[in-house]
């Protein structure tokens, strides 16, 4: 999803903004550097979303349903004649 949304942004810019033609080394280097901004500002965000939801986690063992007793109707066993 990261590199889609770089993608789209990098779409964006370089029909929207960026010279046509033949681009000059400062002007690649600047894009590319923009680029791995963004890369590293997306890992970021990803990072404190997986934090988020490993903190948001609750033991597994644990039920938050109340213990309800097996009782005979539940295992009701039928006797042949």
């Amino acid at each position: 999803m990261g590199t889609a949304v770089v993608g789209t942004l990098v779409a964006v810019l370089v029909t929207s903004q960026l010279p046509a033609g033949t681009w000059s080394d400062g002007l690649v280097e600047s894009f590319f550097r923009g680029e791995r901004i963004t890369y590293a500002l997306l890992a970021v965000v990803v990072g404190i979303v997986t934090a988020w939801g490993a903190l948001s986690l609750t033991d597994s063992r644990t039920v938050e349903e109340p213990f309800s007793e097996v009782t005979d109707i539940d295992h009701a066993t039928t006797t042949r004649a």
